[in-house]
Order: structure tokens, then sequence, then C-alpha cells
């Protein structure tokens, strides 16, 4: 029998709990990094204003995290109201397909209750023995490439 998967919001509860996931796409993200983010996520925004965010995470029926994704929603001059989906995180260690197809499906949901017309989505990360991820997932149920984004490392500036 398949592994059944949930997805819900990260609690502030959880939120060490969903780090080693987080460290496996980005080593250098420090646990100070990764609290910094998630508070951001978890504090910004009043429910149904611009700016609402938080974090989704992926568990199995163990309560194991396997996927991560941050949402906010922002207004696109193109589309108007938008779920803005970061850092989709699936790990899993032969197929991270069903982890990254409960991720769409929450999207798809999120986006329904926080009324926006659209869904942006940036960051794809799937760790398994096979390493596949696929942006064919996306596509297959609807996605279209729209925007590509480019990001430039600023030099560390002491805090």
């Amino acid at each position: 029998m398949a592994e059944q998967y949930i997805a819900r919001r990260l609690t502030k509860e959880r939120v060490e709990q969903a780090y080693p996931l987080v460290q496996t796409v980005s080593e250098e993200v420090s646990l100070k990094k990764w609290h910094a983010y998630a508070d951001a996520y978890l504090n910004r925004g009043s429910k149904g204003s611009i700016g609402e965010s938080g974090i989704v995470c992926v568990e199995n029926e163990q309560g194991y995290i396997h996927g991560l994704l941050g949402f906010r929603v922002d207004m696109t001059l193109r589309w108007g109201r938008t779920l803005i989906c970061e850092h989709l995180i699936a790990l899993h260690l032969v197929n991270a397909e069903p982890i990254i197809t409960t991720i769409i499906e929450k999207m798809d949901a999120l986006a329904r209750d926080l009324e926006c017309e659209a869904i942006h989505v940036t960051g794809l990360h799937a760790y398994s023995t096979a390493r596949t991820i696929h942006p064919g997932l996306l596509l297959n149920v609807g996605y279209e490439l729209e925007t590509i984004g480019f990001c430039r490392r600023l030099e560390p500036f002491e805090v």
C-alpha cells in the first residue's frame, strides 16, 4: 500500500522539526536563518489581506515532515490577487512525486480559500534516491512557464 500524506500549515511549535528538510536543499541555511524565515512567514499579514502568508508542511501518517512550501498572497499586474508559492521542497528515499502531488493539491485549495486568481510557483527542490522532480508535474495539471527569475547574491554584511 502506498504511503499516505497530508498537507497542513506548519505551526510555530514544529518549525525546528522541519529544519532538517530545509538543510537537504540549502546547507548554508542556519537554524537561526530558518527561524527568521519561518517567523516572517508565520507572522506576516492578517487573514485575507495582501501579504497573508504561511508555510505548508507535508507529513506522512507517522507525522514525519517530507515536504515544505512557503506561500504568500500578493497582487500582480497581470493576474491580480495571486498565491506566490516559494521553495517547494519534497524529500523521499524512492519517489517524491506523491509528496509533490499533495503539495500541488494544497496550493490549489489555498488559492481558492484565499480568493486568488492565479498561483505562481518558484524554487522547486525534490530529493530522492532517484533525484526526480519534473516541472512536467506542474505542466500536467495546467501550469504554464510564465517567467524566469534571476538572483544575484550580495556580499554579506555584519549584523
